[in-house]
C-alpha cells in the first residue's frame, strides 16, 4: 500500500553494463531522445578518479584518472539520469510510486540500449532514504523499533548522532539496512553528496532530531540484455526494501504517514 504522505525523499535506480569505451560518439543521439521524454537539462560533469596498481607492486604509486559522466535532467531539477561509460542511474525527489519510478528509470535504460546496443548487465540496484521527524510531543519510539533507535534516551550527557547497519543476503540479492539518527536539517549520505537532485522544499524546511532510513537493495550477476529481466529483478529488490522499511517502522509511524 502507497501511503498517503509517505517519508521518502530520494530513490535512485541503477543498471551496470559491459563497459562502453567510446561512449562519447553516443551521447547527442542519447540526448535527443532524453530531450523528448522531457529531460533537456543536459549536464556533462568530469570526475576525478582514484586507480590502485593491479597487485599493489612496490614503488608504483596510485594515479587519478578522469572519468566522464552525463546528466540528463528534467526542468524542475527534481529528476535525472546519469550515465558513463558502464552505469545508468535514474535519481528522484519527487517519488509518487514505484511503478511510475521503474517505468521511467526502464524507458531511460531503453534509450541506452536503443543507441548502443549493450551486451550484458551485471548489476542491478535500488536505493530509498526516508526521512523520519517524530512529532514535537512523540519520540523515535513511537515511530521506529528500539534496534535502530540506539542509546541516546540511555545515555547521560550530550549524544551527537547513532548510526546502526544490517546486511543481509538471500541467494544473489543484497540489502544493506541503515538508520541514522542526528540533529539539525535533513541530509544526503556522504557519497551522494552534490550529485542528487533538488530536495523538496517539505523536508528542507524540517530541522530538529531525526531519521534517516536508508535501504539499499542490489543483486550482481552478468546476465544477457533484457529489459524485462531487468523490470523483474527491480520489483524483487523493491519487495526487499518495502519488507525492510515495515520491519523497522511501527504501525504508529506507518498510520501517521498514511494521512494527509
Amino acid at each position: 500500500m502507497k501511503l498517503k504522505n509517505a517519508p521518502v525523499y530520494l530513490v535512485i535506480a541503477q543498471v551496470r553494463f559491459n563497459p562502453i569505451l567510446n561512449l562519447e560518439a553516443f551521447v547527442p543521439a542519447i540526448q535527443e531522445k532524453m530531450r523528448l521524454e522531457g529531460f533537456p537539462d543536459f549536464q556533462r560533469q568530469i570526475t576525478q578518479q582514484l586507480v590502485l596498481p593491479f597487485g599493489n607492486p612496490e614503488g608504483v604509486a596510485p594515479s587519478m584518472t578522469a572519468q566522464s559522466r552525463s546528466i540528463f535532467g528534467d526542468m524542475s531539477g527534481q529528476q535525472n539520469f546519469s550515465l558513463d561509460s558502464s552505469s545508468i542511474s535514474f535519481q528522484t525527489t519527487e517519488y509518487g510510486s514505484f511503478e511510475d519510478f521503474s517505468m521511467l528509470f526502464l524507458k531511460g535504460v531503453q534509450i541506452v540500449h536503443d543507441a548502443i546496443k549493450l551486451d550484458y548487465f551485471e548489476r542491478i540496484g535500488v536505493r530509498y532514504l526516508d526521512a523520519v521527524f517524530p512529532k514535537q510531543s512523540e519520540s523515535f519510539m513511537d515511530y521506529l523499533i528500539p534496534e535502530v533507535v540506539g542509546l541516546r534516551q540511555k545515555l547521560s550527557g550530550e549524544v551527537s548522532h547513532s548510526f546502526s547497519e544490517t546486511v543481509s543476503r538471500d541467494n544473489q540479492m543484497q540489502l544493506i539496512a541503515r538508520s541514522y539518527i542526528q540533529n539539525g536539517n535533513l541530509g544526503i549520505p556522504d557519497e551522494l553528496a552534490g550529485r542528487t537532485p533538488k530536495i523538496q522544499q517539505k523536508f528542507l524546511s524540517l530541522s530538529g532530531w531525526h531519521a534517516i532510513l536508508d535501504n539499499d537493495a542490489s543483486l550482481e550477476a552478468r546476465n544477457p540484455f533484457d529489459l524485462e529481466q531487468i523490470k523483474n529483478i527491480l520489483t524483487e529488490l523493491k519487495k526487499k526494501i518495502s519488507t525492510s522499511f515495515k520491519l523497522v517502522t511501527t504501525e504508529h509511524a506507518r498510520k501517521v504517514w498514511d494521512t494527509l
